[in-house]
């Protein structure tokens, strides 16, 4: 059961660092270095696209994973933002700049935390209200 549980957490997590991945594309500016498939949307609300995904992903893990959803949100939360914040940054500067760095500008870390301020509340809530009476345990064998 615990492997099940950490594989649910591993698969919801990566989908959250996309979605905040996403958000950093519109959140930040245009910029013109080449690279198309790199591209900025500045989009002052950009917050808002994300919140309503993983809104969406709450409401999924409270519907799917009934008895586990609040340890699969929480663990998926934290893989995700990892991911997204940690991780990402590097592989990135590391394909695009071919050096291994951690170099995340301003701009970044004020998109990430905006996003993280509208996100988790409505995530969790999500979570919450997506199956407000859990099933009794199954009794478990002595």
């Amino acid at each position: 059961m615990r492997e099940l549980i950490r594989a649910r957490s591993i698969i919801t997590g990566v989908v959250l660092a996309a979605v905040l991945h996403a958000d950093w594309h519109l959140a930040r500016p245009q910029h013109h270095h080449g690279f198309t498939l790199n591209p900025g949307f500045n989009l002052a609300y950009h917050w808002a696209i994300t919140a309503l995904v993983f809104g969406i992903v709450g409401w999924f893990i409270s519907q799917r994973w009934t008895r586990e959803r609040w340890r699969v949100a929480t663990t998926a939360l934290v893989i995700g933002v990892v991911l997204a914040q940690i991780i990402l940054p590097v592989l990135q500067a590391l394909a695009f700049e071919h050096r291994l760095a951690y170099a995340v500008e301003p701009g970044r870390w004020a998109a990430f935390f905006q996003a993280l301020v509208a996100c988790v509340p409505i995530y969790f809530l999500a979570v919450w209200l997506g199956a407000r009476e859990s099933p009794p345990a199954e009794p478990r064998a002595p």
